[in-house]
């Protein structure tokens, strides 16, 4: 996964809708974690509940929480209007 990617931390109250859980380029889905980060099974699983609302950004490649945000944010539902 890319390290320089430029994204924010999670921001103490982030803006409803403009977090990356709500953007079309994050994937939080358990399995995907487990597909895409190799031993992840083993120390525990991408079902586990310490991972919170963490996910995959398809955009820049980077495993981060769904409270983050970034300036390429797109809404989910921009690409279906």
């Amino acid at each position: 996964m890319n390290a320089t990617a430029a994204v924010h931390p999670p921001a103490a109250s982030p803006p409803v809708g403009r977090r990356c859980a709500d953007c079309v380029h994050f994937d939080g889905a358990a399995g995907t974690l487990e597909r895409e980060i190799p031993g992840l099974a083993v120390m525990s699983s991408g079902y586990a509940s310490v991972r919170a609302d963490d996910g995959v950004c398809r955009l820049h490649d980077r495993y981060l929480s769904g409270r983050s945000r970034c300036e390429a944010f797109t809404a989910r539902t921009a690409l279906h209007t």
